[in-house]
């Protein structure tokens, strides 16, 4: 039985309110929610069952929360370290929570303060607020997220000096808690603001986020978590908590909320969604600033109230230094941001003044236009009668382009062999690339192959300023300056004029390759959105694969481009799609047969699923295939597998006339085009099949009632139109209930199954059949008129008199009542010809009786 895998798309970025009555899970945790909040509402727990309630529902949402983050960094990938980290959180809470229910569930008695559950709790904290600023580092790419992190400690740290100055002195005094129990409950109350204003400044900056993703759902678990954590630190401090109080509440719903936000970041995406609005960004980043300013000034004025006390808190003390150490970190961080500012700003300056002065010299940014002036310049600089400008190739293998100036064709045809040299074959060219500095190169210098070193006597190259053409840092190629004959040094102003020169240069070759590049990738782009336009343009793959074949003309520098699909039970593939350019010598009819015969190296391409990129000389090409490519004048081939669900479906096939391989860059886009095509023929053919099964009676496998009339409309329309004639058969199967009463509804499907086979096997190619409902088939014959319909009719009743069906060793006769219509002479609408056929069929069975 064949199978046909759907090919998932790409989840869409939608608002997260949209998502809550849609997404079935998150109706789920919603739902929990409600619950949740009603059994606070009905009644606060209390008791050994509160206790054991309010235990259970903490385990669950903890633990629910856990499983959902940690679900949704896997499904993310790469991007989901945040959701892992948010998982750790959840989780460290869970054991937390283990361990209390343990003490207050298993073991009856009261938890000690602080205990390993509150370091459970505790490490809660860590865990989200790195996942916090890390998922926000990843939808605000250009927020400063070490700078709004520290700020936001240090905002934490203020307000813990000042909650433990009005709130918990007050109603503890100096001394009635430890150091520890104070640094936990102040914790608790604290760490979440910090996790609030994260989240907030992140919004304040992209207001798209409190929508889109789940950042505006955690804000909102940890909007209940602050609240639920001041309260719990005042009544913590006045020994007034009890299991099954409203903070547990708090609590809870801030766990349901970090659920809802795993499962509504896994129906969005990473990517920025909204353009940066900068004046609400530097809104944003004004009240940061303020709060950590109004910070400052309370951990100044905490640290001047300590210093004058003649004997402080060491709560007080403790939360001073700290503060203090995290100012101490954001200014050495400022610090050094500063002085990065400075140094990119000094290289963004000397970038400026190489792009000025290049333009002095580079009117053009053709680099076939430029290197002449640039050698006529490069002469006239150094004060010297020739010059030859080399451009290297980007591997730095070879010379890519050369000029000259002042040297005559003579020359240049005796320059040839050396500018065919490898890059460093020379010692001068080693010096420049290692150096970045121009130097002094002699004929006869040790390391110049004897040759060469002729060739240079015989030019008059006795000796020849080198000057490498610099790009940010990077040698892209050398000119040379020379005097025939001329043995006189060259002086630091030459070599002075020749440096900038050559800086000067290197950049203009180097943006001129990049405009190049640019205007290829646009090129290609544009041809890439051509072909993505055909393959959704239609569900007709021969006209898709037509039009993709002729937009990949020209992409990857491909002067020809066929499309095979493999046919596995013939072992052949068939042409599907070709298009050539204009002056292409020859053409295949599409629907072509190809013998693995006549090209094997198609087999290795579908069966390794392995690319192929040759020279049509290349010994991995047969003879045959090798004679196929010169009838043609075909010079180099490319051949990508298409890849549905890793089985090979078919294949790509460039051509050009041009004698090289096809490039790494052609090598890729011709994967992008592969990629498009094995969607679209995908595409394609699960629309197919789609249809084929809403078109198909499940029980016989023939058209059902709805398909079997909408193709008597469109063969009734065609008639209209001036086509053949038409007829139709109404087929009853006679004793058929008898069959159902005696022997079961099994049996009669089966009669049913091996009756419509018996027709389907007498019909022609371009008839159709299908069941019109219980025993009833309807047959419609195109192309037949009445005469020839009562011959088909006739001929298959013959048959019927002979068939015999077993079924679980019982034998049952196919017994057939036809009635014939034909269009026009019985009628020109289906409701017509149907009634006609209908009661000519009930004649013929009442003769039969």
């Amino acid at each position: 039985m064949s199978s046909i895998a759907v090919r998932r798309q790409p989840a869409v970025d939608r608002s997260w309110l949209s998502l809550l009555l849609s997404d079935r899970p998150i109706r789920a945790l919603l739902l929990l929610a409600v619950i949740v909040v009603a059994i606070y509402l009905v009644g606060q727990p209390s008791g050994a069952t509160g206790t054991v309630l309010t235990n259970g529902i903490f385990i669950l949402v903890s633990a629910g929360a856990a499983m959902l983050c940690f679900r949704t960094g896997r499904k993310l990938g790469d991007s989901g370290l945040p959701w892992h980290l948010f998982g750790a959180g959840c989780g460290a809470w869970l054991l937390g929570q283990l361990v209390w229910g343990w003490y207050d569930v298993v073991l009856w008695t009261t938890i000690p303060y602080p205990s390993l559950a509150d370091l459970g709790y505790t490490m809660f904290y860590p865990f989200m607020f790195i996942g916090v600023a890390l998922l926000i580092r990843s939808r605000v790419s250009d927020l400063p997220a070490v700078e709004t992190l520290l700020d936001s400690l240090i905002v934490v740290a203020s307000f813990a000096l000042i909650a433990n100055e009005v709130v918990v002195t007050p109603l503890t005094g100096p001394g009635d808690l430890s150091l520890m129990e104070l640094a936990i409950t102040l914790a608790w109350e604290v760490s979440t603001v910090g996790l609030v204003m994260l989240a907030a400044i992140a919004i304040l900056v992209r207001s798209d986020l409190l929508t889109r993703g789940p950042l505006g759902i955690l804000l909102l678990g940890f909007l209940t978590f602050s609240v639920a954590n001041v309260l719990y630190g005042h009544m913590a401090l006045n020994d007034t908590y009890s299991v099954g109080s409203p903070v547990d509440l708090g609590w809870q719903l801030g766990f349901i909320s970090f659920g809802i936000a795993a499962l509504v970041a896994t129906h969005g995406n990473s990517e920025a969604t909204e353009p940066v609005d900068h004046q609400r960004r530097n809104r944003a980043a004004i009240a940061r600033i303020t709060l950590m300013v109004l910070s400052v000034l309370a951990v100044t004025c905490m640290s001047a109230y300590v210093a004058a006390q003649p004997q402080s808190s060491l709560t007080v003390i403790v939360l001073v230094l700290v503060a203090g150490g995290l100012l101490a970190v954001r200014l050495g961080y400022a610090a050094m941001q500063t002085e990065h500012l400075d140094r990119r700003t000094r290289e963004r300056d000397r970038l400026a003044g190489v792009v000025a002065a290049s333009n002095a010299i580079s009117s053009t940014l053709d680099i076939e236009h430029l290197l002449p002036r640039l050698a006529s310049a490069a002469a006239d600089a150094v004060g010297r009668a020739r010059a030859e400008v080399c451009v290297f190739s980007e591997a730095m293998t070879s010379v890519e382009i050369s000029a000259t100036a002042g040297v005559n064709p003579a020359e240049i045809h005796r320059m040839s062999s050396i500018l065919n040299a490898r890059i460093g074959a020379f010692p001068a060219e080693r010096r420049v690339m290692e150096t970045l500095a121009p130097t002094q190169q002699t004929y006869d210098e040790p390391g110049i192959p004897p040759d060469i070193s002729a060739i240079f006597e015989e030019l008059g190259k006795l000796q020849t300023l080198v000057t490498p053409l610099i790009a940010h840092d990077r040698v892209v190629g050398v000119f040379n300056t020379w005097t025939p004959f001329d043995t006189v040094p060259f002086t630091q102003a030459d070599i002075a004029a020749a440096t900038a020169i050559g800086q000067q240069a290197g950049l203009a070759i180097h943006n001129a390759r990049l405009l190049m590049e640019t205007r290829r990738h646009a090129t290609e782009q544009a041809a890439l959105l051509r072909v993505s336009r055909a393959a959704v343009s239609s569900l007709d793959v021969e006209v898709i694969l037509a039009e993709i074949a002729q937009a990949s003309l020209g992409v990857a520098n491909a002067e020809a481009c066929s499309i095979e699909i493999w046919d596995p039970a013939k072992d052949i593939t068939i042409l599907a799609a070709e298009a050539t350019i204009d002056d292409w010598p020859g053409t295949s009819a599409v629907g072509k047969q190809i013998s693995f015969d006549d090209w094997p190296i198609t087999r290795i391409v579908l069966e390794q699923q392995e690319t192929i990129n040759v020279l049509a000389t290349d010994a991995a090409l047969s003879n045959q295939e090798r004679a196929h490519l010169a009838s043609d004048n075909t010079r180099s081939v490319l051949m990508v597998p298409l890849i549905v669900d890793a089985v090979s479906i078919g294949v790509l096939d460039l051509f050009s006339r041009n004698p090289r391989r096809f490039s790494e860059d052609e090598v890729r886009l011709a994967h992008e085009l592969a990629n498009q095509i094995s969607i679209a023929i995908d595409r394609a053919r699960l629309h197919d099949a789609l249809r084929i099964r809403a078109d198909t009676d499940g029980l016989t496998g023939v058209l059902n009632h709805r398909a079997i009339l909408e193709r008597l409309d469109a063969e009734i329309a065609r008639t209209h139109r001036g086509g053949p004639p038409l007829s139709i058969l109404m087929i009853d199967l006679d004793g058929f209930k008898q069959v159902n009463d005696i022997h079961g509804h099994q049996v009669g499907d089966q009669m049913l199954r091996e009756t419509a086979d018996f027709l389907r096997a007498g019909i022609r190619e371009i008839d159709h059949i299908g069941r019109y409902g219980g025993d009833e088939f309807l047959l419609i014959l195109p192309n037949t008129n009445s005469t020839g319909a009562h011959h088909f009719a006739n001929r298959m009743l013959d048959l019927a008199e002979d068939a015999i069906v077993s079924i679980d060793e019982k034998r049952f006769p196919i017994q057939l009542s036809a009635g014939i219509a034909s269009t026009p002479e019985d009628g020109t609408t289906r409701q017509e010809i149907i009634t006609v056929a209908d009661a000519r069929m009930y004649e013929s069975k009442s003769a039969r009786r």
